[in-house]
């Protein structure tokens, strides 16, 4: 006759393979127990103090054994696991587990063990997330050294003064600087603006090219025939353009397109 036995293995011991692993293993297992085997009715007689007539009752039932404070508890409630536990694994784990809650001074030594490791974990988390800020905190300062020498050299009072605040400016910082460099072109910095290819271009175009590339020769400006207007105002603009019907009026044309500066493009009309 065949005895399936759902036993549970303490906290402490799933706290010791926690530090061990890292990985939380389940507490839960399944074993079968041959109670006609005279070994193994021994050993359960042993462990968990069954009598002979309470193996009858038991004989056909579930049982659920817990090790708590080296106390067994039984429950016939309990979520079966899929862990894969032998019978002479699980009567090893009882008896290491009774004789540790048998000796006080091994508990007692466990307990700061365990505290001594979480303090451990704790202060090793609050180093790496110190670590992450340092290194989040030196790439932001590296890419804000080029914004920074450009705007020394070129910007405005309002650009200089709120980089040196620790504000990214990157809206005033692209406009004035595409302002600088590409004094033509509009920003597209709302992501409005749409084109097409230019199959033909005019010869006002190809012109309008021409100068481009010669004032920026390693530029990727390209022809297109715009079908959307570039935009870079705001709500808060003091003029009403933001509001304005313009782009219901626009008429298609030709334009010079700019794609990626400083991560927007530019777009000059024909």
């Amino acid at each position: 006759m065949f005895l399936q036995v759902k036993f549970q293995r303490s906290e402490d011991w799933q706290k010791r393979k926690l530090i061990e692993t890292g990985k939380l293993l389940s507490r839960d297992v399944v074993v079968i127990l041959d109670i006609d085997d005279p070994s193994d009715r021994a050993e359960f007689v042993e462990l968990f103090g069954a009598t002979e007539s309470r193996f009858e009752k038991i004989s056909t039932n579930f049982r659920y054994i817990e090790w708590s404070n080296g106390e067994v508890r039984s429950d016939s409630d309990v979520v079966v696991s899929d862990d894969d536990l032998t019978l002479a694994e699980c009567f090893e784990y009882i008896r290491a587990e009774r004789d540790f809650y048998s000796n006080e001074t091994a508990k007692e030594e466990a307990i700061a063990r365990f505290a001594a490791e979480r303090k451990l974990r704790e202060e090793k988390k609050l180093e790496e997330q110190k670590t992450a800020e340092i290194a989040a905190q030196n790439k932001r300062n590296e890419e804000m050294k080029p914004r920074m020498d450009w705007a020394d050299k070129f910007g405005s009072d309002q650009l200089k003064r709120g980089l040196a605040t620790g504000h990214t400016c990157t809206r005033l910082y692209v406009l004035e600087r595409a302002a600088k460099e590409y004094p033509d072109f509009v920003v597209d910095f709302n992501d409005t603006a749409n084109w097409e290819e230019r199959s033909t271009p005019s010869v006002e175009a190809l012109d309008a090219l021409d100068e481009v590339k010669a004032e920026h020769p390693k530029s990727n400006a390209k022809i297109v025939w715009l079908t959307a207007r570039a935009s870079n105002n705001t709500p808060d603009d003091d003029d009403d353009d933001y509001y304005s019907d313009d782009d219901n009026e626009f008429s298609p044309r030709e334009a010079i397109v700019i794609r990626e500066f400083l991560a927007r493009d530019l777009v000059k009309e024909i």
